[in-house]
C-alpha cells in the first residue's frame, strides 16, 4: 500500500532522535575486554509532539495519522538549525556501493554538505534516511563523497536520487494516534513516532 504523506504544517513543537542499532557491546568473561559488536541494520526513529491547533487543522493531521497507522507513512524531516541550500540535483555515481560513504555527483558546484545533515537515498521501493558524519565540500563538477550514518542498508543504483534539500522519514508509526480537545477547543497532545521498516 502507499506511504501516506503527513502534513508539513504546524511544524514540530519539539522532536526527538534516536538510533535503533542492532549491535551491541560484549563483556568480556570473568574481567577481560569488552568489545563492540557492530551489526548491519541501525535505523533511525523519530518522535514528534506537534503544537495546540484548531479542531479543523487537527483533523487532516487525525486522518493521516490513522490511516498512516495501517499504511506507513513519510514525514518531512525538521531542520530548523541547518539551512540546506541549493544542493543541485544530487544522485549517486555508480553502481554497488557499500559501507559507510556513498559517492556522489550531479551537485551545485562547491556546495557543502554539513556534518549532521540529514539526506535520503531513494532506492527503489523507499526512501532511506542518513546523517552525513563529516562536512564535505563538493568539487567544482558537482562530485564528492559523503560519509553516512548508519551504514547503507540498501545497495543503491546508479543515479539514485540523494536528497539534501528535503529529506523525509519513512516508516512505521509505532503506537496509535491520540489527541485531546480542551475547553478552549483547542486540540493538545498529537504526538507520533516512526521508524523506519529496514
Amino acid at each position: 500500500m502507499a506511504l501516506v504523506t503527513l502534513p508539513s504544517s504546524p511544524a514540530p513543537m519539539s522532536a526527538s532522535w534516536s538510533l535503533g542499532d542492532p549491535g551491541g557491546v560484549q563483556r568480556g568473561a570473568i574481567g577481560g575486554s569488552a568489545q563492540r559488536v557492530n551489526r548491519l541494520g541501525a535505523r533511525w526513529r523519530y518522535a514528534v509532539s506537534l503544537p495546540p491547533m484548531t479542531p479543523s487543522d487537527a483533523r487532516i493531521w487525525a486522518a493521516a495519522l490513522a490511516r498512516g497507522l495501517r499504511n506507513g507513512v513519510s514525514y518531512k524531516v525538521s531542520q530548523p538549525t541547518t539551512p540546506t541550500g541549493s544542493p543541485g540535483s544530487i544522485a549517486i555515481a555508480g553502481a554497488g556501493q557499500t559501507g559507510d560513504s556513498i559517492d556522489v555527483d550531479g551537485g551545485t558546484p562547491g556546495y557543502v554538505v554539513k556534518q549532521g545533515q540529514w539526506l535520503n537515498i531513494a532506492t527503489s521501493p523507499r526512501s532511506y534516511l542518513y546523517q552525513a558524519a563529516a562536512t564535505v565540500r563538493l568539487d567544482s563538477s558537482g562530485e564528492g563523497t559523503i560519509e553516512i550514518e548508519p551504514p547503507l542498508r540498501a545497495v543503491p543504483n546508479d543515479n539514485d536520487v540523494l536528497n539534501l534539500g528535503a529529506p523525509v522519514i519513512e516508516g512505521l508509526l509505532d503506537m496509535p494516534p491520540e489527541w485531546a480537545i480542551d475547553a478552549n477547543l483547542l486540540v493538545q497532545g498529537i504526538t507520533f513516532a516512526i521508524e523506519e521498516v529496514r
